[in-house]
């Protein structure tokens, strides 16, 4: 990555280098948000069980639902952020070269 972003500064053709770039980024930010899925299976599986039973066991919902919340949101817009960009230009490329 750090070699791509050399590239980028030294005058390469920065459209492509900067857009491999980001896709890099928002490879490392789904790479950094996966592990900590395994941390939170745990409070998952515990408030799989329902509310009342959840509670007993010493699961704050609120505050752990809500933790849940932030991370499946910045998990989808990661795991977008890769996909969509790869996606786009491919529904763009057919359109492109018949023009």
């Amino acid at each position: 990555m750090i070699l791509l972003a050399i590239f980028v500064e030294a005058g390469g053709n920065g459209e492509i280098g900067h857009f491999l770039l980001a896709i890099l980024v928002d490879a490392a930010w789904v790479a950094a948000l996966i592990p900590l899925s395994m941390l939170l299976a745990k409070e998952l599986n515990v408030q799989s069980l329902g509310e009342e039973t959840a509670v007993g066991l010493g699961s704050r919902l609120q505050m752990s639902r809500m933790l849940l919340l932030v991370y499946c949101v910045a998990l989808a817009g990661a795991a977008v952020g890769v996909a969509g960009t790869v996606s786009f230009i491919g529904l763009l490329a057919p359109h492109i070269a018949r023009g």
